[in-house]
């Protein structure tokens, strides 16, 4: 048994299923692998936000509105660029849920050329 883990043990070698896998794999029950690339894209660090986040549609706007998006807020010193030349971060701390409105103004307020709704 894995000391701190209350499940009990469901395999030959005393560890609950979750401890097992990670003997099996890595063989220390106690690893964990951060399984979070650091290499992901704009889509997938938008869909990151999401999943961390929830909708924006969710929340309200700054302005008052119902937001629409997750908008990059150009502050991460670890900024990365898509190959399409669109800025974005790996850190959902640095999204913003922000109507239409203020997402393009935000964007625009930081040289980014606004062509499609978010």
């Amino acid at each position: 048994m894995v000391e701190g883990c209350g499940a009990s043990a469901k395999s030959t070698v005393g560890y609950c299923g979750k401890h097992t896998e990670r003997f099996r794999r890595h063989g220390d029950p106690d690893v964990v692998v951060d399984t979070r690339r650091d290499d992901a894209g704009y889509f997938a660090a938008h869909g990151r936000v999401y999943r961390d986040r929830g909708p924006a549609r969710e929340r309200v706007c700054p302005c008052g509105e119902r937001a629409a998006h997750w908008a990059y807020d150009h502050e991460d010193p670890d900024e990365r660029v898509s190959a399409e030349g669109l800025p974005y971060s790996l850190q959902s701390s640095h999204y913003r849920a922000l109507c239409v409105s203020c997402h393009k103004l935000l964007d625009l307020a930081h040289g980014q050329a606004w062509e499609r709704g978010g």
